[in-house]
């Protein structure tokens, strides 16, 4: 599933239903200035939704490749 970096964030960390577990998620954003990746991969949860523990995040990768900025770079709010 291709979520945006905020939509993951939220679910990862908030979620108590934990609806990305066993999931297979893809992400793309920059890793440096001007390097833009695509990671997919599963999330690794950490502690209890909410809570400190389970911030940030933590995808357990299984490729990553380089890829082009994308037409629109920010998400939407």
């Amino acid at each position: 599933m291709d979520l945006a970096l905020g939509e993951f964030g939220s679910r990862a960390v908030y979620d108590s239903g934990r609806s990305l577990k066993g999931r297979t998620v893809r992400l793309t954003g920059f890793v440096t200035r001007d390097t833009w990746v695509t990671v997919t991969g599963t999330w690794h949860p950490e502690g209890e939704p909410g809570s400190t523990e389970a911030w940030p995040p933590v995808v357990d990768a299984t490729s990553l490749r380089r890829v082009r900025q994308p037409d629109n770079p920010h998400e939407k709010r």
